[in-house]
């Protein structure tokens, strides 16, 4: 019986924007990311309700596994799997346990069966209730009268997808004298049928404007002396303009499975439909790099790496809610193969000039077009020449004695972002040594957890990162003080260092400084980032 009443707790409507709310043991749960409907069922937070019953919840990055533990039952089960284990036995999800928001969220008959928790559906208030204790425990919960009534079979005459304006019959037997009702979970609520014969209760329904549901599950319930029986038809529905097999996106950059040759390529998905702004999140190897989308784009989300991708496979995802309340979501790969992204410099990455006025000059292996050219940042491409695969500029002022800092960008044909950033210094005779510079890493970049920092420094010297972060306090809540942590590094005797940084501890979207020294020569770099 409790898994047949489970069927019904999925009532939401995408017709009906209120949300929708759940109470354990009376206490009202409150988690960042809601209850969403998804193929007909109720979707909710699987770590949100599984500590709330006392459950510790375990998550596998690489095997995209999670393991939950509750006294003697062991609950295991994989992200996009439909197969799950209890306690060593499989057991099987009506919708497949998926991330959303960057939450876990399964079907909430799944809680119920795993943990044993009691379900119970307000539709009055469109509540979900959740016991830990059994109704026998319960000396407040209202026990029926009477026996369960009979509900023989439900069918439906919908054999084809339905628009708005298209009519379906439902067609319930069992017991004579009771009250009865279909649903379409997750998409409509429930709809008084007539009894036209004993024990046979019928109903005509017009699909009406706005309804949409893919591959929707309809419920009859069958009512009689405080008791409830409801049956699933066996045949699902789809009605109206649902989204898609390919999750309702109708174009991702780059093609999936393809291969990339610029190392920072411009990542974007086009949905079906327009998305809920605050619900959008973008995925790139299971590290967010949700953007701000743009005004009057409210169908696309485009991202340009700051960073360096490394050579081979990529994953992205991205996740979004329609704004009826439907889950949009796109899962590729694409392989980046930079090998023939090769470029030349001058001057020369590091190299020391005597004439103030030099050439500065990039070129890259294949046609590129809007060019860009910062020359201690500021922007002199107007005055620069452009050719199909290059740029050069030569000031017509002296630069300063010191290191010079060059940042060079364009995009290849397929829209690849292509990028350079250098330095060279300007000095005299005393000048001998190519100085401290922090070659790919500009202000205002956003760093992933794991990332190298490449430069040049005096040949033979050590150096020192240096990172100062906001510290996390109780709560997550970032307590306005700082902590720092430094990393040693060799130059080589070219002159160049390459160091790799593993930022774990920084909070995620904090703000952070990272300062290169070099005690050889007396100097620094900085610069200011975030995390993402």
């Amino acid at each position: 019986m409790r898994k047949l009443l489970l069927a019904a707790f999925v009532l939401t409507s995408s017709a009906c924007a209120e949300p929708i709310g759940v109470q354990l043991d009376g206490r009202t749960l409150q988690f960042d990311q809601p209850p969403v409907s998804v193929g007909g069922r109720l979707m909710v937070p699987l770590r949100g309700i599984f500590e709330a019953l006392q459950a510790e919840v375990l998550y596998s990055a690489p095997t995209r596994s999670i393991k939950a533990t509750k006294g003697p039952t062991v609950v295991e089960l994989t992200l996009g799997s439909r197969q799950a284990l209890i306690n060593g036995r499989s057991v099987y999800l009506d919708v497949p346990a998926d991330t959303l928001g960057g939450r876990t969220m399964v079907p909430l008959r799944f809680v119920s069966e795993s943990l044993g928790a009691e379900v119970k559906w307000n539709g009055v208030t469109r509540t979900v209730l959740l016991s830990s204790s059994t109704p026998a425990d319960n000396p407040q919960q209202p026990l029926p009268t009477g026996d369960k009534p009979r509900l023989e079979q439900v069918i439906h005459s919908a054999t084809r997808d339905l628009v708005a304006g298209d009519s379906f019959d439902v067609i319930v037997t069992g017991d004579a004298g009771a009250q009865a009702s279909f649903e379409i979970l997750g998409a409509l609520r429930p709809q008084s049928m007539q009894e036209v014969s004993p024990g046979r209760y019928e109903r005509r329904f017009v699909v009406p404007n706005g309804l949409r549901v893919r591959q929707g599950v309809l419920v009859a319930h069958l009512s009689k002396n405080g008791q409830e029986t409801l049956v699933e038809a066996r045949r699902t529905l789809t009605i109206g303009n649902a989204p898609n097999s390919n999750g309702g996106a109708t174009q991702v950059l780059p093609q999936p499975n393809s291969e990339v040759t610029s190392n920072r390529p411009v990542i974007s998905v086009t949905f079906a439909e327009p998305f809920r702004k605050n619900s959008l999140r973008l995925y790139l190897d299971q590290v967010e790099v949700t953007p701000t989308p743009s005004k009057g784009r409210q169908q696309e989300v485009e991202f340009v790496p700051q960073f360096d991708l490394s050579q081979g496979v990529h994953q992205v995802q991205a996740e979004a809610l329609s704004r009826n309340g439907q889950k949009l979501s796109r899962q590729w790969s694409f392989r980046v193969n930079s090998t023939q992204n090769r470029f030349a410099l001058e001057p020369a990455e590091g190299q020391l000039v005597s004439n103030p006025r030099p050439r500065i000059f990039a070129s890259f292996a294949r046609p590129a077009n809007r060019w860009r050219l910062l020359v201690d940042g500021t922007d002199f491409t107007s005055a620069s020449s452009q050719g199909r695969e290059e740029i050069a500029w030569v000031p017509n002022f002296d630069l300063s004695q010191g290191v010079h800092q060059v940042q060079v960008s364009a995009h290849d044909a397929q829209g690849g972002l292509l990028q350079r950033s250098w330095s060279f210094q300007v000095g005299g005779q005393n000048n001998n040594f190519p100085g401290l510079t922090l070659d790919n890493l500009i202000d205002g970049s956003r760093m992933p957890v794991q990332f190298d920092v490449v430069g040049n420094a005096t040949p033979g010297s050590k150096i020192q990162l240096t990172v100062i972060h906001p510290k996390n306090s109780i709560g997550g809540v970032l307590a306005g003080v700082q902590e720092q942590f430094s990393v040693p590094g060799l130059v080589d005797n070219s002159g160049r260092y390459r160091i790799p940084l593993h930022i774990g501890s920084v909070p995620v979207g904090s703000r952070f400084t990272l300062t290169v020294n070099d005690p050889r020569s007396g100097t620094s770099v900085t610069r200011t980032l975030f995390r993402q």
